[in-house]
């Protein structure tokens, strides 16, 4: 960048002596100035670009319908290379298939994984469709989320379990002999008893290995209105009334219930 002719130290001394020579500091000043600023330039508009590109990647939804996997450490829609994914694709999840965008322009049809249903978008640089907060739960992987969404089904199934609205251990009836599903006359006492006309209690105090709330609720009682009576005959079982409970559910509250009269209640029928 020096001027022609003053390359040597004895050109530089020579246009020293006749004036010249600062006019070449000058210049060499100028140019090492332009250079540092053109350098913080380039780094600024580089740092702003990343910035920008992670703000939008992390927050950015590349999928038309549903929600994409996301990379755990920048919360980004997570791209699937070869050989995890055959072509390469972020991989959409939709509730049902008949919510996916159906397939072409990079879009694949509608796939199962682990019982979850998904497409695949197999465009690297697909622009955001909208962009939204990202929480912990979001940056989850695919199998993370399956194993999350099993937990949850077992525990509902477990509750489902408990919440058997014929469970036999939770029925009470006035047996004939010793032939009902559990022990002779079984809660009989939740109906006042061994009595023609069962007074049954609406909801009572359970083991917590019955019902989680530790509540069941009246659900049937046996009746029959042409004979106008509770006796009613089941599996080579007659009964003088049979009487059906099922477990209050966990979210029922039951913050007032006159247990002590349910249980001290007796029949004054005769």
């Amino acid at each position: 960048w020096l001027p022609t002719g003053i390359r040597s130290p004895k050109s530089i001394l020579i246009a020293c002596s006749t004036g010249i020579c600062l006019l070449v500091l000058a210049f060499a000043v100028a140019k090492v100035a332009e250079f540092k600023t053109g350098s913080e330039r380039v780094n600024l508009s580089n740092r702003d670009h990343t910035s920008l590109l992670y703000e939008a990647e992390s927050g950015c939804e590349i999928c038309p319908v549903g929600d994409c996997d996301r990379e755990q450490d920048s919360g980004a829609c997570k791209w699937y290379p070869p050989p995890e994914d055959k072509a390469g694709a972020f991989h959409c999840r939709v509730s049902d298939c008949i919510l996916a965008p159906g397939k072409g322009n990079g879009i694949s049809g509608c796939w199962m994984y682990k019982d979850l249903n998904y497409y695949s978008v197999a465009i690297r640089d697909a622009p955001c469709q909208r962009t939204r907060d990202v929480d912990a739960e979001d940056i989850e992987t695919g199998d993370e989320k399956v194993e999350k969404e099993k937990e949850e089904e077992e525990e509902a199934e477990v509750v489902q379990e408990i919440i058997n609205p014929h469970d036999p251990r939770l029925a009470a009836y006035w047996d004939i002999g010793d032939c009902g599903p559990g022990k002779d006359d079984q809660h009989s006492e939740w109906c006042g008893g061994l009595v023609y006309k069962p007074d049954c209690e609406q909801v009572v105090p359970v083991g917590q290995d019955l019902c989680l709330s530790g509540f069941a609720h009246l659900t049937s009682i046996s009746w029959d209105d042409d004979k106008q009576t509770y006796w009613k005959w089941v599996d080579d079982c007659s009964y003088e009334y049979y009487a059906q409970y099922t477990c209050l559910p966990v979210t029922t509250t039951t913050t007032t219930h006159t247990t002590t009269t349910y249980t001290s209640t007796t029949s004054t029928t005769t």
